[in-house]
């Protein structure tokens, strides 16, 4: 008795179709450590993650101790840093949601806030540093940051499967979670330094 050729099955609309091996599903996706675009994310995560957590610790005690900031001066630090982001949340969450390549938002995002974590360093070296420059760069890193996070948030979902999204985001948040805790002892040091 002559034996039919495999047939290849097509899936009917709304079934999940098999692989090859018969089990249900796409093909096992690349590793997340090999996908590139991942690895790229991760990475300008973690270095934009110290960054904004070395100037967390050292703005404020520049602040005091370089500029002699007042209390009042002090307070208005502190409100600069969530106000903005208060105020713009809502709107920069629904325009991130209307936004369609999300990637080249999250690097210029990025680059803008580098820019501003280097500026400090930059204009006390020039000698011009003053509350008013650190009260700009202060309020600029915040309206940063909020479109920043309204575009970062969903990028996962369009960059990997839905089941490696667990593992990415666990990578990203302890990454996050490593980055600040190294990024204030760094800033520490940087103040003994400095």
């Amino acid at each position: 008795m002559v034996s039919a050729p495999d047939a290849v099955a097509v899936p009917r609309e709304g079934e999940i179709p098999r692989s090859t091996d018969g089990t249900q599903g796409a093909p096992e996706p690349v590793p997340l450590v090999r996908n590139r675009n991942f690895r790229l994310l991760w990475a300008s995560s973690a270095v934009s993650g110290s960054g904004s957590s070395v100037s967390t610790v050292v703005v404020p005690i520049m602040a005091v101790v370089v500029l002699k900031a007042t209390p009042t001066e002090m307070a208005l630090l502190g409100a600069m840093g969530t106000l903005p982001a208060l105020l713009l949340f809502v709107p920069a969450a629904m325009w991130g949601e209307t936004v369609r390549s999300r990637i080249p938002v999250i690097v210029a995002t990025q680059l803008v806030l580098a820019c501003l974590v280097f500026l400090v360093p930059v204009l006390w070296w020039a000698k011009v540093l003053s509350i008013g420059a650190l009260l700009a760069i202060i309020a600029g890193k915040s309206v940063v940051g909020v479109f920043q996070g309204a575009t970062s948030s969903p990028v996962l979902k369009e960059m990997l499967p839905r089941r490696q999204l667990v593992d990415a985001n666990g990578k990203m948040n302890g990454t996050s979670s490593a980055t600040d805790v190294v990024g204030q002892a760094v800033g520490g040091d940087l103040l003994t330094v400095l």
